[in-house]
């Protein structure tokens, strides 16, 4: 034991123990173990959907058995991405025929008011002129009438009916009508008065 404590024995027998053991290896020969396989490794689960990896570098798998799980998550967003683009353009196109239906609609609905205003506004000068010939002739039946009896007449019509009649009288016929009218007491007075504000306004908008 105190040969063994020598530093230099103790270096020397570790020398020859390590000779002798290789010495040995190379006579019998040493084969390492095979590495375990990767679903045999303790607490890893073997996925079914994925095709196991082949352990031999020299025969690898076929291109179309490669599995690869980023690869197939970036396909089936493409896939869910053009699903909703087709969606995207189907809506599109619905609404582009819908607003293309309501753009007819509301230039049927357009033309169909010019034509209602056109026939309004030819509606409205065919009475105008009926109406002006109406009191043309009641401007001349008027006026062969005494002066007395033309502005009882009067006195009983709207007060811008009378002045349209009055207005188509001669100025003469008019001075007579109106002094005949302001002898009928207050109310006379006052519808004469009336009257010769309405024609003064309806001169001076002839003239311009």
């Amino acid at each position: 034991m105190k040969l063994l404590a020598n530093p230099l024995v103790s270096s020397l027998v570790g020398g020859l123990v390590y000779l002798l053991t290789t010495a040995i290896l190379m006579v019998r020969g040493y084969v390492p173990p095979p590495p375990p396989a990767p679903a045999a490794l303790e607490g890893e689960a073997h996925d079914p959907n994925v095709p196991p990896a082949t352990t031999d570098p020299k025969n690898p798998p076929p291109s179309w058995s490669y599995f690869n799980p980023d690869v197939e998550y970036l396909v089936k967003e493409l896939k869910d991405n053009k699903l909703s683009l087709g969606s995207k353009e189907r809506e599109l196109r619905e609404l582009e025929a819908r607003i293309a239906a309501e753009r007819l609609e509301l230039s049927a609905a357009t033309q169909m008011v010019a034509r209602l205003r056109a026939e309004i506004d030819a509606a409205i000068l065919k009475m105008k002129d009926d109406e002006q010939l109406n009191l043309k002739r009641l401007a001349k039946t008027y006026a062969a009438m005494e002066p007395a009896g033309s502005s009882k007449v009067l006195l009983e019509l709207e007060p811008d009916m009378a002045a349209k009649i009055l207005h188509l009288m001669k100025d003469d016929v008019v001075a007579g009508v109106l002094d005949a009218m302001s002898k009928a007491g207050n109310e006379g007075v006052k519808r004469a008065a009336e009257l010769t504000r309405r024609l003064r306004l309806m001169q001076s908008t002839a003239k311009k």
